[in-house]
């Protein structure tokens, strides 16, 4: 608990600013109360809002309190595994200042609930193979950790590879026939498979997917090489997603797993911690989306319990050149680790450039960072994003297309408009949308087929000038 608080607390004062990714339009499915693809975490932010909180309030919390109670589960996961208190502070630093685990500890996203749900799964994992345990614990704790993991984060589902070896590694040490765990694994991969493909269907269907695409996004392309890079791709997305969030825990991690193989009595933890990490690390080389390493924090705390385990070998010769080079070695990891994701996060957590934060005060000042705005341009849309908590696109949405498209995706735009209207979140225009507009007849068109749907009233506060959209009766 005292880990768990102190980490909570870390988090709540260290929280950042700025809004990334998916951050506003969480915000707005919270106010709108509609769930996105994530409904526990949904589910959370209203809980939390029980307790008199209001919407951007609730959505920090829902991000720095599961990432505290995280770090305290697998505090005790590690001591469960028979780690001395020293050694499992140094795992649990280890996990606490990887740069994508501190990052969405402190923004307003759902990886915080994504890293609670691998800590508990990883803390019943330490109950499947803990040799005190009984059968029944085994088996039940098994089923909660693969739930644990599945409900919170999609991603988090390639650990079940690592759950599935420590729970025949279990079962074997409780005295079951290892026929019977085969038989067992194949019914649970099945009804898995079965689950995560009616899952993934009810997805496509609910965002207009199509399941070709939708697996496309995590197809290999070995032959292509990256625009930012120049490596080729699968090299250039596993550098992206999994090696920079973790850069200075892979040494240690990955030498305390292969300390873990030499034990034979701890072979079978090794076996499943190993491919707790490697499925996803393999994963994650085909698609081209990074999130800041978010979809790696699954595989972060095996890599952590690497790092305690270099710790406790460390110390157990620690009268030796050896011993000591290895306790220097976590010592070194740590210290970057944490200038890396001071860095990493300062960067990150600044504030507007000059020339935009007059700017972005005054939009916040007439939206009260709520609503939907249409920017200018593409540095507008971001930092009503960033800074203001607005969705956003930009007019140059309107301007690139043929005229039939355009006008369909004006229609289109207009009816989001609208509906995030009706449920209090108004429509912004950057002033040069309607300004522009006769002057460019794409634009102007594109401003028509929103006047069908809105009344637009000038706005101006500081550097702002703009209009609202009101939305007509029908």
């Amino acid at each position: 608990m005292v880990v768990a608080g102190l980490a909570t607390l870390l988090f709540a004062v260290a929280f950042q600013d700025r809004l990334f990714g998916d951050g506003p339009l969480q915000l707005l499915s919270y106010r709108r109360g509609e769930a996105t693809g994530h409904a526990l975490h949904f589910q959370l932010v209203a809980a939390l809002g029980a307790f008199g909180l209001d919407v951007a309030s609730a959505a920090r919390a829902a991000s720095f309190l599961p990432a505290g109670l995280a770090l305290g589960l697998f505090h005790l996961a590690l001591t469960t595994l028979g780690y001395a208190r020293s050694s499992a502070r140094v795992g649990v630093l280890a996990l606490a200042l990887t740069p994508s685990a501190f990052f969405f500890a402190t923004t307003i996203e759902v990886h915080g609930l994504q890293l609670f749900g691998a800590c508990v799964g990883f803390l019943l994992a330490a109950l499947v193979v803990r040799p005190a345990s009984s059968l029944p614990v085994r088996v039940s704790a098994f089923i909660t950790a693969a739930l644990a993991l599945a409900l919170t984060h999609p991603m988090n589902a390639p650990a079940g590879a690592g759950l599935l070896a420590l729970a025949v590694v279990g079962l074997r040490s409780a005295g079951v026939a290892t026929r019977r765990i085969l038989l067992a694994g194949a019914a649970l991969a099945l009804l898995a498979l079965a689950a995560g493909a009616w899952m993934t269907h009810h997805y496509t269907q609910r965002h207009n997917f199509e399941d070709g695409a939708l697996l496309a996004t995590f197809t290999w392309h070995p032959s292509l090489t990256s625009d930012q890079s120049g490596l080729p791709l699968p090299l250039h997305n596993l550098i992206e997603a999994v090696v920079r969030p973790v850069a200075w825990l892979w040494l240690p991690g990955l030498l305390g797993l292969a300390a873990l193989w030499r034990s034979p009595a701890r072979r079978g933890l090794a076996l499943g911690l190993t491919l707790w990490c490697l499925p996803l690390a393999v994963l994650l080389a085909g698609p081209e989306f990074h999130e800041r390493g978010a979809y790696f924090l699954a595989a972060v705390p095996a890599l952590a319990l690497g790092a305690a385990e270099l710790h406790r070998v460390g110390l157990a010769a620690a009268s030796s050149r050896l011993g000591l080079g290895l306790l220097a070695l976590v010592g070194v990891s740590l210290s970057f680790q944490l200038a890396a994701t001071f860095l990493r996060v300062r960067a990150w957590d600044h504030a507007p450039p000059p020339e935009a934060a007059e700017w972005v005060a005054g939009l916040r000042e007439v939206s009260q960072g709520r609503g939907v705005f249409l920017a200018a341009d593409i540095y507008q849309q971001d930092w009503s994003r960033s800074w203001a908590g607005l969705q956003a696109d930009n007019m140059r949405l309107f301007l690139a297309l043929p005229m039939p498209d355009l006008e369909a995706q004006a229609r289109n735009y207009a009816l989001w408009a609208e509906a995030a209207a009706a449920d209090g979140e108004p429509l912004w225009l950057d002033s040069a949308i309607i300004d522009l507009a006769p002057d460019l007849p794409p634009l102007a068109r594109a401003v028509e087929v929103l006047r069908e749907h809105f009344d637009f009233t000038p706005v101006t506060a500081r550097g702002f000038r703009g209009y609202q959209g009101l939305r007509r009766e029908p």
